[in-house]
């Protein structure tokens, strides 16, 4: 499953269990990204608490952040990323089609426009970062969404990044279903 040695759900104790049985609880399984967090615990709780953050959040909605998700993971060719959140966005009821033009065509996404200007700005802050300017920021504050809602986006289109790394340089393979 992996480059790196993991810890077994079956097999786990202590801190490692308890954060598996939380995931397992919630998610109803274990997904591969999470067993192969266990290499580093601290790494581990912290992506379930960011993740618990981010279902949790209270402005940034599921369907957006997938997008977010989706885009970073398909712009770095991080297979797991681009399954995962390409199923979530298609539950949701996006077509194949819709999901797939996020990357070549960010603009249709099918977002309120709402969250397609947080959508863009965050694209535009992971891509081209210099290129984010007041102007920008203004535009989402008079669309309602708050500085932390922005820095919230932004921070979950970077982590993208950083985690989808990790899980394309172990070789993390998609559940098979």
């Amino acid at each position: 499953m992996s480059l790196i040695n993991t810890v077994n759900p079956k097999t786990a104790t202590g801190p490692i269990k308890q954060i598996y049985d939380g995931i397992k609880k919630q998610m109803g399984m274990i997904p591969n990204a999470f067993i192969a967090f266990s290499a580093s615990p601290h790494r581990l709780e912290a992506q379930v608490k960011e993740i618990g953050y981010y279902m949790g959040h209270p402005n940034l909605g599921q369907e957006l952040t997938a997008a977010i998700r989706y885009t970073v993971a398909a712009e770095h060719d991080c297979e797991y990323c681009v399954v995962v959140n390409g199923g979530m966005l298609q539950q949701a009821g996006w077509s194949k089609d819709n999901v797939e033009a996020l990357v070549t065509d960010p603009g249709s996404a099918n977002l309120n426009a709402k969250d397609k200007a947080l959508f863009l700005t965050v694209l535009k802050a992971i891509r081209t970062p210099a290129e984010v300017d007041q102007g920008d920021i203004e535009e989402l504050r008079s669309l309602g969404w708050s500085d932390q809602d922005i820095f919230d986006g932004v921070a979950h289109g970077a982590y993208s990044i950083a985690f989808d790394t990790m899980i394309s340089a172990f070789k993390i393979q998609p559940e098979k279903h």
